[in-house]
């Protein structure tokens, strides 16, 4: 028990260590303060849960609650921040934020929340007041809010965006379904004393959290299940050592985890790689793309200009036709008025003819 009680403070110290370095990373950016005040929350609650193992008191008990219900908070405003704010906050979401955090801070002194830790079968039980369930439901709220605005931001983002915010559900997926079965299924088997190391398996989200924000190796869902299965099998082992019995099983077991540290980075190396080669080919097939989309556009182009120059000749041809039918119809009327002038002229030759007749007879 006190060895996996030191897995919870080691875990602690991990979950407030990437806070402060994305803290660090640029204390500017109002998501890596965000980040860092969630981590610290988180790693204040995992510390606070370890304590309560070691030292079972009120005071104990009701910090922990205190650091859950901030961690229903602070996920609610980093689900508004990240990965970029889409709205800028109203002053009814900071109200929902802050008035009852004071209501709950004001009753967390009192039995209302909190009214008793007692030890049963060796392990710290909380006794509620009737203020926790309605604590908690607020919570579950907040959660549940932070959940729907990632996923209302998920179906409209693009790009590296998209893929962060799917960094945040894989995480907080791990956390949930993790936590779920060693604080429920499990002791409902009879194993009841592993139902106080729920809280480290926070550790995936802020971890995958971490990822998103620095950017770090953001590959895809493969990669990360073979690294998550991997990392998982490593610290099963690496806590084989200290429950083994006799010093033959913990050199066995300790063999057995350096057989595996070996297995493990041969196996995710071989990953990386075959996802660089994937990239590789992905950026070959995009450069071959963009030359196909400028050759189709330049014989766009061309198919324009040609149209052009058809439409033209189009064009020319009506002109050369309407002038050729006005020409072809003046040749004619001239054609018509020489026949009409000729048969003036025959008409006038027989009345002069008759003419002359007539002057002879007189």
């Amino acid at each position: 028990m006190l060895s996996l009680i030191y897995l919870i403070f080691s875990i602690s110290i991990i979950n407030a260590g990437l806070g402060l370095f994305v803290l660090l990373r640029n204390w500017r950016e109002t998501i890596n303060i965000i980040f860092a005040l969630f981590s610290f929350i988180v790693s204040s609650w995992i510390f606070a849960t370890g304590m309560l193992l070691l030292n079972p008191t009120l005071l104990w008990g009701k910090i922990t609650i205190l650091n859950g219900f901030l961690i229903g908070i602070i996920f609610l405003v980093f689900a508004k921040f990240f990965p970029k704010v889409d709205k800028k906050p109203t002053l009814r979401f900071y109200l929902l934020l802050f008035v009852p955090t004071i209501i709950f801070l004001l009753t967390l002194p009192s039995n209302l929340v909190l009214r008793n830790v007692v030890i049963e079968h060796g392990i710290p039980t909380p006794i509620f007041g009737p203020f926790f369930p309605i604590s908690g439901i607020f919570g579950l709220f907040l959660v549940l809010y932070g959940i729907l605005l990632f996923y209302k931001k998920f179906k409209t983002a693009t790009g590296i965006e998209k893929l962060q915010i799917k960094y945040v559900f894989l995480g907080l997926g791990l956390f949930v379904v993790s936590a779920f079965i060693n604080g429920a299924i499990l002791p409902t088997a009879g194993i009841t004393q592993l139902s106080f190391f729920s809280s480290t398996f926070s550790f995936f989200l802020i971890g995958f959290i971490f990822l998103a924000i620095t950017r770090y190796h953001l590959f895809g869902i493969k990669v990360i299940l073979i690294e998550i299965l991997v990392g998982v099998m490593g610290i099963i082992l690496f806590i084989l050592p200290f429950l083994m019995p006799t010093i033959t099983l913990k050199i066995l077991t300790i063999f057995i985890f350096l057989l595996f540290l070996i297995f493990g980075y041969y196996l995710i190396k071989a990953t990386y790689r075959e996802i660089k080669a994937k990239e590789i080919l992905e950026e070959k097939v995009k450069e071959r793309t963009k030359e196909l989309e400028k050759a189709k556009e330049e014989l766009e182009k061309a198919k324009e200009e040609l149209e052009k120059a058809y439409n033209q000749v189009l064009i020319e041809k009506d002109k050369f036709e309407r002038l050729y039918k006005a020409t072809l119809g003046r040749e004619m009327r001239i054609i018509e008025l020489k026949e009409e002038v000729r048969s003036l002229k025959e008409e006038i030759e027989k009345l002069k003819g008759k003419n002359r007749e007539l002057n002879n007879t007189f």
